[in-house]
């Protein structure tokens, strides 16, 4: 949740005294401060809803509480078209890859029936250039609603929404030769599937140090909707979305600053019908969440996106279907497949066992034996496992159920492939949706089933296991979902 306040940086003001009536924030963090400060935030002032003042400003801070216009500078930047129904909007800020410029977008509506993008720049944040149109579209058919841009290392690469378009899409440019203010690419659309088939209507993306591309994207309409975590490993072609905040908000903006527990994100989130900017420090705080239950398992699956450390593994395998690999989780790992055809796959959204035989996906947790796995059963066939405490593909514990044993939830432990001392049903009615999780800690396992503690074993059987997995065989598929590890 957001549980900051409201924060209201420098409007320029109205004749009706409404300053900080504010939308659209763009968000810059440098730790050691960019020309003295820490925070860098662009905007746009809409008091009354008048889309005359939408015109892009800066505000700058170093506690991200106390927000004040540079010395020097006066808002806004760039003054308004000069029509009556033409308007500015949508401001992105961004830092050259050497930190010696910040760059500026924003859009203009309406001037000779356009939608053109603008670009300028300045070295000190306070004397700004000439704005440059770097890409035009006709009204009601090419728009560049809220831009966010990032070099990639080799071109500068913008996201926008089309609003003029059939359903709004995500769309994407690039430059050609690198060169910010040279030509730029045709449009290409974004994959960015909605989870309740909806519209995404603005947004806000960064590249990350790994080079993924992490967004914060407001769906529905101008009216504000919920927001969600986007992320893409392909620079920013394909995104896997996750619910952020379901409450009414604009388009907002956040900046990641220490990956720690309980800090580690800074977020500033916009509300159209209040004109206001709520402030969060440190939106994802694993502390202070219960050990178990829905609110945890958002929570990892949130900071694994974010990458803020807490989880080991965060899995929704929402990507793309696949019968040949389960690809990599939210943290980066990458799982070790048994061979064709026994292979673990992705369908719509879930983990499968894509052959008859016997199935096995694992992932390494590098020599972290002491740990937390959950894992949601979501429709069990003929065999359906949680692998834990692994060695290897013939050594280690299981948890799940099978068709042949009534569909009870059974414990295993197996050793050079056999069965060794455990080997029993703990429950005797596991069905389709049940939430499987273990908890290693020494000796002691403790089995949870839906959060409710069932079954406790001390064992120094496979105690050094590092491994985790999913394993499942037989004709009826089986399919999982919600797989974590903290």
């Amino acid at each position: 949740m957001l549980t900051g306040g409201k924060r209201k940086p420098c409007g320029p003001g109205t004749s009706d005294d409404l300053t900080n009536e504010v939308v659209h924030p763009s968000l810059i963090y440098e730790p050691n401060g960019w020309n003295g400060y820490k925070f860098w935030l662009a905007y746009t002032p809409y008091p009354g809803g008048n889309s005359i003042y939408e015109n892009p400003c800066i505000a700058v801070s170093n506690d991200f509480e106390t927000w004040v216009t540079p010395n020097g500078l006066t808002n806004p930047i760039v003054g308004s078209p000069a029509g009556a129904t033409e308007y500015n909007a949508d401001v992105h800020i961004a830092l050259s890859p050497d930190k010696t410029t910040i760059y500026m977008m924003y859009r203009e509506r309406g001037v000779d029936n356009k939608n053109n993008l603008f670009l300028l720049h300045s070295t000190d944040g306070i004397t700004w250039s000439t704005p440059v149109i770097i890409k035009t579209g006709e009204i009601n058919t090419q728009d560049f609603a809220s831009p966010s841009f990032w070099f990639n290392g080799t071109n500068w690469v913008c996201l926008y929404h089309d609003l003029d378009a059939e359903n709004d899409p995500v769309e994407k440019i690039e430059t050609i030769d690198g060169d910010i203010y040279g030509t730029w690419s045709s449009p290409s659309t974004v994959t960015m599937t909605h989870p309740d088939s909806g519209s995404w209507w603005h947004s806000f993306f960064i590249k990350l140090d790994d080079d993924r591309i992490l967004g914060l994207v407001q769906d529905d309409n101008s009216s504000g909707g919920e927001l969600y975590w986007a992320i893409s490993g392909d620079d920013g072609d394909t995104f896997d979305v996750l619910m952020a905040e379901n409450q009414k908000y604009y388009r907002s903006a956040f900046a990641i600053t220490e990956k720690s527990n309980d800090m580690g994100l800074y977020v500033i989130a916009g509300r159209i019908s209040e004109k206001y900017f709520y402030a969060s420090k440190g939106l994802i705080d694993l502390k202070d969440r219960a050990d178990d239950g829905l609110q945890l398992r958002t929570a990892l699956a949130q900071a694994a996106t974010l990458g803020i450390s807490g989880p080991l593994l965060a899995d929704l395998f929402s990507r793309a279907d696949s019968t040949s690999t389960l690809g990599s989780d939210l943290t980066g790992k990458t799982y070790s497949n048994t061979s064709a055809p026994n292979l673990i796959g992705i369908s719509s959204g879930r983990a499968y066992n894509v052959d008859t035989g016997n199935c096995r996906a694992l992932i390494d947790l590098l020599n972290v034996t002491d740990f937390n796995v959950s894992l949601k059963f979501t429709d069990i066939g003929s065999q359906a496992w949680l692998i834990f405490r692994g060695s290897d593909t013939s050594n280690y514990w299981r948890i799940g159920s099978s068709t042949a044993g009534n569909n009870c939830l059974v414990v295993q432990q197996l050793v050079a492939g056999a069965y060794g001392a455990v080997n029993e049903a703990i429950y005797g009615y596991f069905v389709d949706g049940d939430r499987v999780r273990v908890e290693c800690k020494g000796r002691q396992i403790k089995i949870y089933l839906n959060d409710l503690l069932i079954k406790t074993y001390n064992s120094s059987v496979h105690l050094t296991g590092d491994q985790v997995g999913i394993q499942a065989s037989g004709e009826t598929p089986s399919y999982f979902n919600e797989f974590f590890v903290w």
